[in-house]
């Protein structure tokens, strides 16, 4: 509203956003900049290139709430109204908007995100080419987005993300949402070069949250009563399946305020809301590289967000934390003194399984304070018919939340990897508990037992898992596929049965890094196609229940094998 206030004194008054493209199909081209897509993208891009302010009357809960939790410095008396800057990390960069999402906000093909990274270099490459002639000036790509992937750092998304940065760019990617167990950093924050991001939570951001979502200023506290930066449940952890540490940073994920589209204010939680903090700051420091060296380099620029980052206090894992929380104070200085551009690549970080052999063992927490975690790692193998987990002894001690009391979230992980698959997800728990895990996934089972994040007190628990081994193989129809390849059988399925079970097994499932994936499609004899059998899964299972007598036939997919030819094997089962 005045125009002379000096948090209003932009040198540039230029659009911050310089220009864009839609990729997703069956969308206009131009339709990256319509105000009706969906907010996501607005948020992230704000919170990277925001310069604007917004004035809110002091008789309001959010400005009696920004001035209860936030530093004075960071909002301004103005009279019966606080002036409260929204300054993105790098408020002066420019965007360039590659749409890959519909309008939406629903998924996306793989292939679509690599045309959108495939454009960025070509973007990149341009403009090198003919000295700014064309293209555009690309230094930072920001992905707020992930999938699964058997692969780390060799999957499609990854090797295109070390080509951009080989290009010049340097690449900030969020770790992913489907934490807290481990080895759950999503594609493409699994690429060598990529900065992978993972979420937190700090006091002002996230009391400030709770006051909005409760629309009453002073009720944060009340879930957030402690000082400490607060690694939120849900980010993604690692480490990659090939034994890199991951996430490789920590930034402020939860309750992020930024722009909303058309033209309003909002928060938004998540490794995305975490992700365009990394990279604006790496904006910052490539600005000064290329100010002060001529040039930016990347694999620099990586290497100094990494190092500069500072460890939590708290006492969080290797694997949930990365290297710590950004600092770009700290990485501008590694690079005014010389950093090492090299890509170090320590493969040392290998989660320590138990193998129970048909047997029992019983683990003992010790005191978990608010997100903090202890996590178990059970190995499971294709003759595991299933695992009891049962939660013992539960115990809360000092002052519990008087809002809605203290509790454990406890969660079982599929054993799949960078992606949730969970058996329990965040189930809270205030006394004892057992889960039976019927037919697990073979590979690594991750047992999380969390203190919420909202407890004001401690609490602790014995975790006791029996495994039970037995599960039966009918040795049915084996055979070996290549990637895009197709097998094909057929099936006689006899009158009278309640269901037939059709069931795929194949050599590198989950329990094997690299990870492959085989897809299995069922088709009756009246043309009825069965998809249940084309999942991330392993083994693949189609059941068909009271089943039409008649001849089947089971088509085999070589969706994803990375090497050579994988052996499989078909298993048919007649339930009377």
């Amino acid at each position: 509203t005045d125009p002379y206030h000096p948090l209003f004194m932009w040198p540039d008054n230029t659009s911050s956003v310089i220009g864009g493209i839609n990729f997703y199909p069956g969308e206009p081209e131009d339709s990256w900049w319509y105000p009706t897509n969906h907010y996501h993208g607005t948020v992230c891009a704000g919170l990277i290139i925001s310069h604007g302010a917004i004035l809110v009357p002091k008789t309001s809960y959010l400005a009696k709430s920004i001035m209860l939790y936030a530093p004075p410095e960071s909002w301004v008396d103005y009279g019966t109204s606080i002036l409260v800057p929204l300054l993105g990390m790098a408020p002066l960069a420019k965007v360039y908007a590659i749409k890959v999402f519909p309008r939406d906000g629903s998924s996306t093909p793989s292939s679509v995100i690599m045309q959108g990274i495939d454009y960025a270099i070509y973007l990149r490459k341009l403009y090198d080419a003919t000295g700014g002639a064309e293209g555009v000036p690309i230094d930072v790509i920001s992905m707020s987005l992930g999938g699964g992937t058997g692969y780390d750092g060799k999957n499609a998304e990854d090797l295109l993300v070390d080509e951009a940065t080989k290009s010049g760019i340097s690449v900030v990617v969020a770790a992913g949402n489907d934490g807290p167990a481990y080895e759950t950093v999503s594609r493409p924050a699994t690429a060598y070069t990529s900065i992978a991001v993972g979420a937190a939570a700090d006091p002002v951001h996230t009391r400030i949250g709770w006051d909005i979502s409760y629309r009453r200023a002073g009720i944060g506290e009340y879930f957030y009563p402690y000082d400490d930066i607060q690694i939120i449940y849900f980010s993604g952890r690692g480490p990659n399946s090939d034994g890199r540490l991951a996430p490789d940073v920590l930034a402020c994920g939860v309750y992020a305020m930024s722009a909303f589209p058309p033209s309003s204010i909002g928060i938004m939680s998540g490794t995305s809301s975490a992700c365009p903090i990394v990279a604006g700051g790496s904006a910052l420091l490539v600005a000064w590289q290329k100010m002060n060296e001529g040039s930016a380099n990347p694999y620099e620029i990586r290497n100094a967000v990494i190092e500069g980052a500072v460890p939590l206090t708290l006492p969080y894992s290797e694997f949930a934390q990365g290297n710590g929380y950004l600092n770009v104070a700290n990485s501008l200085a590694l690079l005014q003194n010389g950093i090492d551009g090299g890509l170090h690549l320590d493969k040392g970080h290998h989660l320590t399984s138990v193998d129970l052999k048909g047997g029992t063992q019983t683990w003992s927490t010790g005191l978990l304070g608010p997100g903090l975690t202890y996590d178990i790692t059970i190995a499971v193998d294709e003759d595991t018919e299933s695992l009891d987990v049962c939660l013992t002894n539960v115990t809360f001690s000092g002052p519990q939340n008087p809002l809605m009391g203290d509790s454990i979230e406890f969660y079982i992980q599929s054993a799949v990897r960078t992606a949730e698959y969970s058996y329990v997800y965040s189930a809270n728990v205030y006394g004892n508990f057992c889960y039976t895990v019927t037919d697990p996934n073979p590979g690594n089972i991750r047992i999380v037992v969390e203190g919420d994040w909202t407890n004001w007190g401690f609490m602790s628990c014995d975790v006791t898992v029996t495994e039970h081994e037995g599960r039966e193989n009918s040795g049915g129809h084996k055979g070996t596929i290549g990637n895009d390849e197709w097998a094909v059988y057929y099936i006689d399925v006899p009158d009278g049965l309640s269901a037939v079970l059709f069931e795929l097994w194949w050599m590198h499932d989950w329990s094997k890094f690299p990870t492959y994936d085989l897809d299995m499609y069922v088709i009756d004899p009246n043309g009825n196609v069965y998809m249940d059998g084309a999942m991330f899964w392993s083994p693949e299972k189609q059941y068909i229940y009271d089943p039409v007598p008649g001849t089947y036939i089971v088509l085999i997919y070589g969706y994803e094998i990375y090497h050579g030819n994988d052996p499989y094997m078909l298993n048919v089962y007649y339930i009377t």
